[in-house]
């Protein structure tokens, strides 16, 4: 069915190709989608483990007492100093999820999807223009 269709493509915008040809179209096609599925399945995976993580990682909020506004001064320092212990504790661990995202999806996947379909797309705009000029 896909042999199909793209054949009709070529046949629509003027490339005349034989049957070889659109089966190795095909075929490059077909590994290059595959290869492109897995590793967007490992760039999902990754996000997956690295929400997992920020959420299981993340601090308890915290739960100030009904009548907050009576309390002594001590008792008010000590809600300010768990507060503050939070906002630290939470800007760890979100910063921790985006450096995991920045550094494993950003700079190691997603650069490795792209150069691979370039690599497997290229490779064919190469041979095909090497096939038209000879």
């Amino acid at each position: 069915m896909g042999q199909e269709i793209l054949a009709e493509i070529f046949e629509r915008v003027g490339i005349k190709a034989n049957n070889a040809r659109v089966d190795q179209v095909f075929q490059l096609v077909k590994v290059g989608f595959i290869i492109a599925l897995i590793l967007l399945g490992i760039i999902l995976l990754v996000i997956i483990g690295i929400s997992v993580d920020f959420f299981t990682n993340s601090p308890q909020a915290i739960n100030l007492p009904e009548n907050y506004l009576k309390l002594n001064p001590t008792e008010i320092a000590n809600y300010t100093a768990a507060v503050n212990t939070y906002k630290e504790l939470s800007t760890a661990s979100t910063t921790r999820a985006t450096t995991l995202f920045e550094t494993i999806g950003t700079k190691a996947l997603i650069p490795i999807l792209t150069s691979v379909l370039g690599y497997i797309f290229g490779t064919y705009s190469k041979k095909e223009g090497q096939e038209d000029s000879g």
